[in-house]
């Protein structure tokens, strides 16, 4: 479970299964070119159903939108992209256009490359040599494959029909279609979304044996179990028995998160059970939600008799952590100052505010692109050295506000804010839902490279959304993104909300 411990003061870190199952530059060729052999023989298939040389019209839609990208089988989507497409101009039409290998190849690449493309879009944190594996299992089947994703990920709380998955299915239809080369990609996804209202019976008609596909989900399931490497190591994990105790596990878990005594918070986590005793214990089992006086009990359950003391800092160089700690307030009071003046603005009751901030859950200033500051953009509480030189256009924020009518015992309510920082006054605001455990989310580029963990409108415009990772897509940068993420959750220094925690009297 634990990834290499290091010497000395070294942290020790446990090891990411993503790199685990990467393959080799050899291997994503292989890979590859394997999954594009079997491309082709579902092209050649659905020339033969088409017979594509017998009419110059039928080339020329095969040749202009003939890609695999859709709801249904390979072959079958094939055949319907190239049925449904109309309006091909007099130049498309062009009588010597003939039909050879290098023109299905060409075709098999153009899907090849929207499929994966739909799968990086749908899903966070999928890097493109995975999204392949994933459709060479499914023979290259896109619903087959986004299954496979599904339960691979554990996400029981999935639906493809929810506020967050529709919008997103939609825009990863266009993208796979602008990728693959289709001529109106806008035009394709509303085709497949219209073909396609019940996108929940589709997925699981695509995931249900039945008599018409039984023996396709037998081929498939034969398939994903004799891959070598995707699945194995998974597979015997489920099926061995646990390789450490709970002391052990809670060690390498609090070794991964740096905690400073990693030992002693094992000891201590799992020691708590015998704690968890009575009404404590049967809150926790039943899983309902938590109110203050819960909360309050559970904190006492684990309060140390000893009262926590402020970290000591060395008085040698006290300015960086000086620096630091301005920084973080000031941060907190932007924030604060931001939120209070949109709660005061929007959400209003009979021209008054009907929401109180109850508490600021999540912030990301880094939204938009980076404009280097000048001595107008520095904050009264701050020198020229606690500032960036740079700030950004937009920022994300979460908080809870309750209302003020509102009875006592009320629970909190999720807003998401989306603040211009160049226009006074001009703000996004808008309640959200809690998001659903092990269930799909709204996407944002900024707060994905960021490592930040936010609620996002599942409806509505914000900077972040659909063209963004559009852009970065089909530029190449899925990876570039999923390094970026990593990099911010995985860096091993100091972050500015670590500074609220420090005493400034210890430093003085």
């Amino acid at each position: 479970m634990s990834g290499g411990a290091g010497t000395g003061n070294s942290p020790r870190r446990v090891i990411k299964p993503q790199r685990r199952y990467m393959p080799s530059s050899a291997e994503q060729v292989e890979e590859r070119s394997r999954l594009l052999s079997k491309m082709d023989a579902f092209y050649r298939e659905a020339c033969a159903r088409l017979a594509v040389e017998a009419s110059p019209a039928t080339l020329a839609r095969f040749l202009n939108a003939g890609v695999s990208v859709g709801l249904l089988d390979p072959v079958s989507n094939i055949m319907a992209n190239t049925l449904v497409t109309s309006d091909i101009g007099p130049d498309l039409m062009d009588k010597d256009k003939v039909f050879d290998d290098t023109k299905l190849g060409e075709m098999a690449k153009r899907s090849l490359d929207g499929l994966v493309a739909f799968l990086v879009y749908f899903f966070p944190y999928l890097a493109g040599w995975d999204a392949l594996r994933y459709l060479l299992v499914a023979d290259a089947d896109l619903l087959v494959a986004a299954r496979l994703i599904v339960a691979d990920r554990g996400m029981m709380g999935f639906s493809i029909t929810s506020l967050a998955s529709v919008p997103a299915f939609q825009a990863a239809l266009r993208l796979a279609a602008q990728v693959s080369k289709h001529p109106q990609p806008q035009r394709f996804a509303n085709v497949w979304m219209s073909l396609s209202s019940q996108l929940q019976q589709v997925m699981a008609i695509q995931n249900q044996p039945h008599a018409a596909k039984m023996e396709g989900e037998r081929q498939r399931q034969q398939c994903r179990t004799s891959t070598p490497g995707l699945y194995d190591a998974v597979r015997k994990v489920e099926q061995q028995r646990p390789c450490a105790s709970a002391k052990e596990a809670y060690e390498a878990a609090s070794t991964a998160a740096l905690h400073p005594d990693p030992e002693a918070h094992a000891v201590f986590l799992s020691s708590t059970k015998e704690m968890l005793k009575g009404p404590a214990l049967l809150l926790l089992q039943t899983g309902d939600q938590l109110t203050s006086e819960n909360v309050q009990f559970l904190a006492s359950l684990f309060s140390s008799r000893q009262k926590p003391t402020p970290e000591q800092i060395e008085k040698k160089n006290p300015y960086p952590v000086l620096a630091g700690k301005r920084r973080s307030e000031a941060q907190q009071r932007r924030i604060k100052t931001k939120v209070k003046a949109a709660l005061g603005k929007h959400l209003l009751q009979d021209g008054e505010p009907m929401y109180e901030l109850h508490i600021i859950c999540g912030a990301n200033e880094n939204v938009g692109s980076p404009e280097y500051c000048d001595d107008q953009d520095v904050d009264v509480y701050d020198d020229d050295a606690c500032r960036a030189p740079c700030k950004f256009c937009y920022s994300h924020v979460n908080f809870l506000v309750t209302r003020k009518d509102s009875p006592a015992g009320s629970y909190p309510l999720l807003f998401f804010a989306e603040f211009d920082d160049d226009e006074e006054g001009k703000s996004l605001c808008c309640r959200v839902d809690v998001p659903t455990p092990f269930a799909e989310h709204v996407r944002c580029l900024y707060c994905e490279s960021e490592g930040t963990k936010l609620v996002h409108p599942a409806s509505g415009k914000f900077h972040g959304r659909e063209e963004l990772f559009e852009e970065a897509i089909c530029e190449d940068r899925n990876d570039w993104l999923i390094c970026e993420n990593e990099y911010a959750v995985q860096h091993m220094y100091a972050v500015d909300e670590d500074f609220m925690y420090i005493d400034m009297r210890c430093i003085s």
